[in-house]
């Protein structure tokens, strides 16, 4: 049995291990200094929770520590699961509140939301700290909307942005907009020539088509029109759709109390 500890508060969340026997732990330290072995994770806010991952061999010996920060003492990092290959590449996720993770010297953008925002890092066995795509926005939308798709932003680095197994013409970019369904992947290339991957799965969802019932009834010299759907997949139970644009009205209309008045009939 092996204990480590600082000097504030530590907590471990998850467990795995490797092909070769090796173990891997991950959680958080709200210290300012944890050490394993040779390896210091280093808190640059204490008493603020970071995540930290850490690597052991079979006797128990510390191989390797890396900390996720968050980038502001007043955001978090909560690593909660932890998954491991058979080649030693381990995978974790979890929680944060934060506009960025630091891993290594990978800064990974996140989308964050006002209570938190989940993600997932990869550490290769090496162990270097991968590429990861983080989506601006839904990657589930209607047909005609898109979605930001952020890689993570190496200085020197080159990036190949991929739809499926095709490459994107003009796609070098670590930022790509994405309109169509599929699974994009993106080609990370490090001033070492050191090459990583990511990807993601995109889902657009064709617009509904709307049938409708029309009910008339006069306002002055006006008609007043209420437009209605019949069947529309919907959060909402009743909408209300602009008379001129379904083509009903040839002249200005204007709305009233959610209704449509209509000074022309079609």
């Amino acid at each position: 049995a092996k204990g480590y500890g600082g000097t504030t508060g530590e907590f471990v969340y998850g467990v795995s291990a490797d092909g070769y026997g090796n173990g891997y732990i991950t959680g958080i330290t709200l210290s300012a200094n944890l050490g394993f072995g040779s390896d210091t994770v280093r808190n640059a806010f204490p008493g603020y929770p970071i995540g930290f991952v850490s690597k052991f061999d079979s006797l128990g010996h510390s191989l390797y520590a890396k900390s996720l920060n968050p980038t502001m003492n007043t955001n978090r990092v909560t690593p909660t699961a932890i998954a491991a290959n058979k080649r030693g590449d381990v995978y974790i996720t979890g929680n944060v509140k934060a506009d960025t993770i630091l891993c290594g010297s990978v800064i990974a953008p996140v989308v964050m939301s006002p209570l938190s925002s989940c993600f997932i890092a990869k550490i290769d066995s090496v162990p270097n700290c991968l590429s990861s795509i983080s989506p601006l926005s839904s990657t589930t939308f209607c047909s005609g909307d898109s979605v930001v798709l952020n890689a993570t932003n190496n200085s020197g680095s080159t990036y190949q942005w991929y739809l499926g197994t095709s490459p994107v013409g003009g796609a070098t970019n670590y930022h790509y907009t994405a309109m169509s369904n599929g699974i994009y992947s993106v080609n990370v290339t490090n001033a070492n020539s050191c090459l990583s991957s990511a990807s993601v799965s995109v889902s657009v969802n064709p617009i509904p088509v709307l049938s409708s019932t029309l009910t008339a009834s006069p306002v002055c010299n006006s008609v007043l029109f209420t437009y209605v759907p019949n069947s529309v997949t919907s959060v909402m139970p009743e909408a209300r759709y602009d008379a001129i644009a379904l083509g009903l009205c040839t002249k200005t209309s204007s709305q009233i109390r959610g209704a449509v008045v209509c000074s022309k009939i079609q």
